[in-house]
């Protein structure tokens, strides 16, 4: 049974996590703020962590960075209304298996989810610069599965 921590200001996102999995077997708890989410994570030994960039703009990238640092193997799913360059350099940087773009369909918050629990891999990736419209990624790849032209 895999362990869900949604951060948001407010149930909203909380809420629609819990329709698109509760009924399959996942445990969803809420924080709304830095310091409670970390306690969770450290209490509960979450398996996800999503985190709504919106709503806890003020410290969100605080709450990424202290859980990407504390817990290197916790898997993060950002969400967002926008595709917008400081969310997905937030994402990107924090080493989020995903940044889903709200809102969306239970079926596609479900797949998400599945997703990052079962699937998402922490890659060693480093934000090497970011000025808007032009970003700069250092990404690792095994070329073994790149097809030889």
């Amino acid at each position: 049974m895999s362990r869900i921590l949604v951060v948001d200001d407010d149930q909203e996102l909380h809420q629609v996590v819990a329709a698109a999995v509760g009924e399959s077997g996942f445990q969803i708890w809420h924080s709304s703020n830095t310091e409670s989410a970390l306690s969770t994570v450290a209490r509960r030994s979450c398996d996800l962590l999503i985190v709504d960039l919106e709503a806890v703009s003020a410290d969100g990238l605080s709450l990424l960075k202290q859980a990407r640092e504390t817990y290197p193997q916790l898997k993060i799913l950002t969400a967002a209304s926008q595709a917008a360059n400081h969310f997905i350099l937030a994402s990107l940087s924090c080493l989020a298996c995903d940044l889903v773009i709200t809102p969306l369909s239970r079926v596609d918050l479900r797949t998400a989810i599945t997703a990052a629990i079962d699937d998402c891999h922490i890659l060693e990736m480093k934000v090497v610069s970011a000025r808007q419209n032009w970003d700069h990624l250092r990404v690792p790849c095994e070329l073994n599965i790149v097809h030889i032209l």
